[in-house]
């Protein structure tokens, strides 16, 4: 969690709202601009869930899919993400880039445990 890592003191202030909202818009922006998002769609409705680790579950990745292929980005408006102070598209690209490494990394790699 590299966000809070390095604004605990922030967070502990009430900036959370605001980190929630810009998180947000940061997310709508990402599925708008996203060039595959048709297809992305469809591979994220035909994959098979599975556990990974003591991280998550199955049964939770399911219904996060539910989530997000029907009702996460419906009707929704789209932020002015500009002045966005905490969560801005390139600090989340960065973070998608590094984390998906680690990810891919940790699922791929002789080690089991996470």
């Amino acid at each position: 969690m590299p966000f809070y890592s390095e604004n605990k003191e922030l967070l502990q202030q009430g900036v959370v709202s605001q980190y929630h909202s810009e998180s947000a818009n940061i997310d709508l922006e990402q599925f708008h601009i996203l060039e595959d998002r048709c297809y992305i769609w469809e591979q994220l409705a035909r994959a098979k869930a599975f556990d990974v680790g003591q991280v998550i579950t199955a049964c939770e990745i399911e219904e996060m899919r539910g989530i997000f292929l029907s009702e996460r980005y419906e009707n929704r408006f789209r932020g002015d993400i500009t002045k966005n102070e905490y969560v801005t598209l390139t600090s989340t690209e960065q973070f998608i880039e590094t984390t998906s490494e680690r990810i891919r990394e940790m699922l791929f790699s002789d080690n089991e445990s996470f």
